[in-house]
């Protein structure tokens, strides 16, 4: 059975699980901020994780996210999460798994493509829907 990570705040993972390039069966674990995050990818590993970027209410209604990211102390945003992943799939010479996003934040995708390509990954080969 395939594990599927899901990291949003609010869409349901079963309505989006067709899009996600991983062929079921799935085990979902649905995780909605940064901390259940971490404890997801410290307990299994994962064969696909789905990243929305605005994960918390405040995000919402940041109108810029540059102004926004100088400025927190605390972001928690899909960005940081998936910071996390690859620096401890990097760390703990893991796989990295597959990888999506989901957000409707264009702003928030595009630093999180960056990102990817940053540490030596193919943005392009990551689907977004």
């Amino acid at each position: 059975m395939k594990q599927v990570l899901w990291v949003d705040d609010l869409r349901i993972p079963q309505h989006y699980l067709a899009f996600i390039p991983v062929k079921g069966p799935y085990e979902v674990t649905w995780v909605k901020d940064c901390s259940a995050f971490v404890e997801a990818i410290k307990s299994k590993q994962f064969d696909h994780v789905c990243f929305d970027h605005d994960l918390l209410p405040e995000h919402y209604e940041v109108k810029d996210w540059d102004e926004y990211y100088r400025n927190s102390m605390m972001l928690e945003t899909g960005l940081d999460c998936l910071k996390i992943l690859l620096e401890y799939c990097k760390e703990k010479e893991l796989p990295l798994p597959n990888l999506s996003i989901h957000t409707g934040n264009l702003i928030g995708r595009n630093m999180m493509q960056k990102l990817i390509s940053d540490y030596g990954h193919d943005w392009t080969k990551v689907p977004v829907f």
